[in-house]
C-alpha cells in the first residue's frame, strides 16, 4: 500500500524546493530532489494544487517556475485599501 503523506509539512516542503529551483527543473527532476519524502502522484497533487491557487506555472517543456509574488500582491493591496479611502 502507497503512503501519500498529504501533510501539511511536506506541502510546505514542496513549495520550498519549487521556489528554489524554480524555471530549472521538470516535474520528475523537482520529484527527484524531494522523491525520498513521497511518491511522486503525492508529489504531482501538491504541484496541481500550487497551480491552481496560481503560484505556479509550467512551460511547453515541463519546467516548473515559481509565478507568485508576494510584494506585488502588497502593493495591490495597498491600491485597494487607499480607493476605498476614497470612496
Amino acid at each position: 500500500m502507497l503512503n501519500f503523506n498529504m501533510t501539511l509539512e511536506n506541502y510546505f516542503f514542496v513549495r520550498e524546493v519549487v521556489k528554489k529551483h524554480s524555471a530549472d527543473c521538470t516535474r520528475y527532476e523537482l520529484w527527484k530532489k524531494v522523491r525520498k519524502h513521497m511518491s511522486y502522484q503525492t508529489f504531482l497533487t501538491f504541484l496541481d494544487y500550487l497551480f491552481y491557487c496560481g503560484l505556479v506555472m509550467f512551460d511547453k517543456n515541463g519546467d516548473v517556475s515559481w509565478v507568485y509574488d508576494k510584494d506585488g500582491e502588497k502593493e495591490q493591496l495597498k491600491g485597494f485599501r487607499n480607493a476605498v479611502k476614497r470612496n
